[in-house]
């Protein structure tokens, strides 16, 4: 049995499973693409749901680099639960135009068990993502959000600020956020890694080679902006997290 301290916020008792290898997407920035020599393996959906049906857990967390990168892969996985008498809860990530794309499939996923997706938007500008090489159009993050909170999928929600970012790129972070009501999100400091095409373009401009400070929440570049301002920006847009009923939920139940 999973024990119930392992959680992912209010969720708890998760067990991790992983079923492929590497990641099909060209992201610049992301070394997972860059794992088994750029070779992407997906998952085997049957094994993966023998070895759910194993484990006795609340919630299953697929921390595959990406859960479903094709439609078939997604029946699959459906007919792979379809076959056994457990009823799961999964987490796990998947791409905003996915969700999009493949919008008619929610209902059944959910019904399958996914609870959470993980969601890398990255950037509210698609310059930046044109530039990051995500393949992905931020002008249409609102549908992504808006199919979950329909089907009732949870969200959680990432973002990456450049150290190139001004104010004004801070506010329209900032301000999407609380346009669109997301109440879990991350957000990390852009820090390019050794072996990505990022690391390359970025290299002889690296301020530090102290590997703590590549952590994601540190500045490794010169920002364009001083360094305590950025800072301040960088935590001032998190504090919508104040706000978040999962985030007092999971607080709540670890202070009772």
């Amino acid at each position: 049995m999973i024990s119930p301290k392992t959680s992912y916020l209010e969720k708890k008792q998760v067990a991790l499973i992983k079923g492929s290898i590497g990641c099909p997407y060209g992201c610049e920035y992301c070394y997972c693409r860059c794992v088994n020599g750029g070779v992407y393996i997906k998952s085997d959906y049957d094994k993966m749901v023998e070895e759910m049906a194993d484990i006795e857990a609340e919630y299953f967390w697929i921390v595959d680099d990406v859960l479903f990168a094709m439609r078939e892969d997604a029946l699959a996985f459906i007919e792979a639960i379809s076959k056994i008498d457990v009823k799961v809860k999964i987490i796990g990530y998947l791409r905003a135009d996915f969700i999009i794309k493949e919008a008619d499939l929610l209902p059944r996923l959910k019904k399958a068990g996914l609870a959470e997706v993980i969601v890398g938007f990255e950037s509210v500008n698609n310059e930046e993502l044109e530039d990051y090489h995500k393949s992905t159009d931020a002008l249409r993050y609102p549908e992504a959000i808006s199919l979950l909170k329909e089907n009732s999928i949870d969200l959680t929600a990432l973002f990456m600020v450049h150290p190139d970012y001004s104010l004004r790129d801070f506010i329209d972070l900032r301000d999407f956020i609380r346009k669109h009501d997301i109440d879990v999100y991350t957000i990390s400091v852009f820090t390019p890694i050794k072996g990505t095409s990022s690391y390359e373009k970025v290299k002889k401009d690296l301020i530090t080679q102290d590997l703590k400070k590549y952590d994601f929440l540190h500045l490794v570049l010169k920002p364009r902006l001083p360094v305590p301002l950025f800072y301040i920006l960088f935590y001032w847009t998190h504090l919508r997290l104040l706000k978040s009923k999962r985030i007092w939920k999971y607080i709540s139940r670890h202070n009772s």
